[in-house]
C-alpha cells in the first residue's frame, strides 16, 4: 500500500467505521424503528408529476413552498421568521458545516459544553478551530461559568470566540434542557461578546410533553442565533433534509458555499405535500408517543440489569445516557458488550477532549422493543463480566 498523504483533519481520523455484524443488536445510533417510518407512496407519486421541478437540480436556498412552509413549522416554537431567513439543507449536520465554512478560519474559538454531540465537534474540528469547553449541568451548559471565560479572555486581550454551538433542547448526549433565564443570559452574552450562537434544534420537538419553553432563536432580538433543524429525528433520517434560521447576510453565505447543486427538490417536495396534508404532525405524535413507550421499557430494563449506574430519567429524544461506576471503563465495555452481541456508543467521543471514559450513550429509537429488552440483557452481561474482572483484580 502506498503512503498516502492525507490532510491533517482526514489523518486524526484513525478509527475505521465497523462493518455490520450479523446478531448484533446496535443501539448506539439514533435511528428510528423502521415500522415507525412513513409510507410516502402518494407523495412520490405527486413528486414524480411534478419531474421538472423534483428532477432538476434545485435552488440554493430551497424550494420557496418548503422554505415557507418551515416559516410556519419554527413559529410553534416561538420563532418568527420571514423566507429570506430559511435556507435549505442536506439535514442539520450540513448546516453545522456551512455555518463553520462561513465563519471559521484554523484557530479561531468555537464555544462548545463537555459533553455535546459528537459529529458536530468532528465537523467544528476539521475547521481547524480551537475549542472553548464549558462544563454542563442539569441545565445544561453553564451560562455563568462561560460568563467568566469570556471575561477572562477579554481581560488577557486574546482573541474571542466566534461560534458557540449548543443543544439547548435535549441536549445530545445528556438531555439536558436550559431553562428560558439561562437562555436570555446566553444571548446577552452573544451580544456582548460579538459570538454566534448555532442552535441545534434537532430533538425539539420530541419531548414527550410540550417544550417547557421556547426554542432559544426566538429570545433572539439582533441576529445573533442560527437555528438549526431537521426533519431527520421526526419523519425519516435517510431523508437528509433539514435547514438553518437565521440573519440574510448569514444563510445566503451559507447557500453561496454549498457545493450540492441545491439540495434534493425531490425530497423537499415529499416534505412539502406531508405538511400540506397534514401528516407531518401526525407523523411527529407517532414516533414522539413510541419514544417515550421505549424510553420507559429501556429505563426498567436498565435498572434491572445495571442497577449500579446512574441515568437522569429523558424528558424526551432518543437516548440515555448513562454514569458508570468509578473505575469502569466505558471503552472498555463497549467493545465487551459487541462480544456479546450488542453495539452501543462509549461517551468519550462526545467530551471535545475526550475528558471523561465514564459513560455510554443508548438509543432506544431504532430498535423493536423485544430486542431493545435483549440488547439491556446482553448489554448487563457484558457490564457483570468486565465488574467481575475489575473485582479479581483488585484483590
Amino acid at each position: 500500500m502506498p503512503e498516502y498523504r492525507f490532510a491533517d483533519r482526514a489523518e486524526a481520523l484513525r478509527q475505521s467505521s465497523r462493518k455490520a455484524e450479523s446478531g448484533i443488536i446496535v443501539v448506539n445510533k439514533g435511528k428510528i424503528f423502521p415500522p415507525l417510518l412513513p409510507d410516502i407512496s402518494e407523495e412520490c407519486q405527486i413528486a414524480s408529476k411534478l419531474s421538472a421541478e423534483t428532477l432538476q437540480t434545485g435552488p440554493a436556498m430551497g424550494l420557496t413552498e418548503l422554505r415557507d412552509s418551515i416559516v410556519e413549522f419554527v413559529a410553534a416554537d416561538g420563532v418568527a421568521c420571514a423566507r429570506n431567513e430559511v435556507l435549505v439543507t442536506n439535514g442539520a449536520k450540513q448546516a453545522i458545516e456551512l455555518a463553520c465554512r462561513v465563519f471559521l478560519n484554523p484557530g479561531d474559538r468555537v464555544i462548545v459544553s463537555a459533553p455535546t454531540f459528537a459529529t458536530g465537534l468532528q465537523i467544528i474540528q476539521s475547521h481547524g478551530a480551537k475549542f472553548l469547553v464549558i462544563p454542563q449541568d442539569d441545565d445544561g451548559m453553564d451560562v455563568a461559568f462561560l460568563e467568566k471565560e469570556l471575561a477572562s479572555l477579554e481581560a488577557r486581550g486574546e482573541p474571542l470566540p466566534k461560534l458557540l454551538f449548543e443543544i439547548v433542547d435535549l441536549n445530545n448526549p445528556t438531555g439536558s434542557t436550559m431553562p428560558e433565564a439561562r437562555r436570555r443570559h446566553l444571548i446577552d452574552l452573544a451580544k456582548h461578546y460579538g459570538f454566534v450562537i448555532l442552535e441545534d434544534s434537532a430533538y425539539r420537538r420530541m419531548h414527550f410533553e410540550e417544550a417547557p419553553v421556547k426554542a432559544l432563536k426566538g429570545f433572539d432580538d439582533s441576529g445573533v442565533v442560527v437555528m438549526l433543524g431537521t426533519f431527520s429525528k421526526n419523519l425519516a433520517p435517510g431523508m437528509r433534509l433539514g435547514w438553518a434560521v437565521g440573519a440574510p447576510d448569514i444563510v445566503q453565505r451559507m447557500a453561496m458555499l454549498k457545493a450540492d447543486g441545491g439540495s434534493s427538490p425531490f425530497t423537499q417536495r415529499l416534505v412539502v405535500e406531508m405538511i400540506r396534508r397534514g401528516r407531518m404532525d401526525e407523523q411527529i405524535e407517532l414516533v414522539r408517543s413510541a419514544m417515550r413507550d421505549r424510553c420507559a421499557l429501556a429505563i426498567a430494563a436498565v435498572r434491572r440489569e445495571l442497577p449500579d449506574v446512574q441515568f437522569r430519567t429523558p424528558e424526551g429524544s432518543f437516548y440515555l445516557w448513562i454514569r458508570l461506576p468509578e473505575g469502569l471503563s466505558a471503552r472498555d465495555l463497549t467493545a465487551r458488550a459487541r462480544e456479546e452481541g450488542v453495539g452501543v456508543a462509549s461517551g468519550w467521543d462526545w467530551f471535545p477532549n475526550h475528558e471523561s471514559d465514564s459513560f455510554l450513550r443508548f438509543a432506544y429509537s431504532g430498535v423493536s422493543e423485544s430486542d431493545l429488552e435483549e440488547g439491556i440483557r446482553r448489554l448487563g452481561v457484558a457490564y457483570q463480566s468486565v465488574t467481575a474482572e475489575i473485582a479479581d483484580s483488585s484483590r
